[in-house]
């Protein structure tokens, strides 16, 4: 939807004249409290004299079939959380066209990655003249994903979170949600089987694409958006207390140095486990076991800070 010229979307004007066009998708339903990042950073992308083409999302699945059909532009920019970036990559796939980011999400993890700030200014700078940099995406069952995938604990949590509630409660949601799947953790196991046909198991596995998890915090310290290879966490104790544990170990990012914890690396990837039992990519359930994960370098173009390293 391209909605017209008003003080909420100063610019709008047809692709194809020499100013730059940006596209951006927006989900109103992404970080109510950010508005105003949003707003000013519209603004700021006017000053600099670019032409906007506001697509507005109105449920589940739309930035997917918006990005899938935009109009020729320079750049797509989202606005809004991981979830939106999720479908927004899955419809741009096959198209050159370098994205970027207005973070108004729940824990922003992308953008974490990237080290973008969250100052109108700066983002509206880097949509502009920051540094495109190539990428690697994850594919699970024809699923692309940018930063994360996971089965057992985490995906559950997210099959069991309300849309609703998150709307409404934020991070909040995810500790009602959290609370209802951690008595069952641990009672079940995935075996991941990689390249070289060594197999390995654990209750709880994530497959990282990048540093972060839930937020800024370090899951897998090693992994990097534009270096080849997935890095594969193995939570391998289950129960509720080993939960807990977990959860506390990643928000003061000491996960690494536990003794139950491990990470593998690898670019071809098949994960066994209960049949239909639902996988997260990128904080959306994407897919259901079993699962062929891949690599795809350099498949997506990531408008970084320009002062990025």
């Amino acid at each position: 939807m391209r909605e017209p010229a008003t003080a909420a979307n100063p610019s709008v004007s047809p692709p194809g004249t020499s100013r730059l066009t940006v596209c951006v998708i927006f989900n109103p339903n992404a970080g109510m409290r950010r508005r105003g990042l949003f707003q000013r950073t519209l603004d700021a992308l006017d000053a600099r004299g670019c032409d906007v083409w506001l697509h507005r999302t109105d449920g589940a699945g739309d930035a997917e079939t918006i990005a899938r059909d935009l109009p020729p532009c320079d750049r797509l920019v989202v606005a809004g959380g991981d979830g939106t970036v999720h479908e927004a990559i899955n419809g741009l796939r096959g198209r050159d066209l370098p994205l970027a980011l207005i973070p108004l999400g729940t824990a922003n993890v992308l953008a974490k990655e990237m080290g973008l700030a969250r100052d109108p200014e700066w983002v509206a700078r880097t949509i502009v003249a920051g540094n495109p940099r190539p990428i690697q995406l994850g594919e699970v069952n024809g699923r692309l994903f940018v930063q994360m995938m996971g089965v057992g604990f985490d995906a559950h949590v997210i099959a069991r979170l309300s849309r609703r509630l998150k709307r409404r409660l934020g991070r909040i949601a995810f500790v009602v949600a959290f609370v209802h799947v951690m008595a069952g953790y641990g009672r079940d196991r995935y075996t991941v089987t990689f390249d070289d046909g060594t197999q390995d198991s654990a209750p709880f596995v994530v497959i990282a694409n990048g540093r972060f998890y839930g937020g800024a915090f370090r899951m897998a310290p090693g992994a990097r958006l534009d270096e080849a290879g997935l890095h594969v966490c193995l939570f391998r104790s289950g129960g509720m207390i080993a939960a807990i544990r977990y959860g506390l170990a990643l928000i003061t990012n000491r996960l690494p140095e536990r003794s139950d914890f491990a990470i593998r690396t690898g670019s071809r990837l098949h994960i066994a486990g209960p049949v239909a039992d639902p996988i997260q990519a990128d904080g959306e359930c994407a897919t259901r076991l079993p699962a062929e994960v891949r690599t795809l370098p350099g498949a997506a173009t990531l408008m970084m800070p320009p002062d990025a390293p």
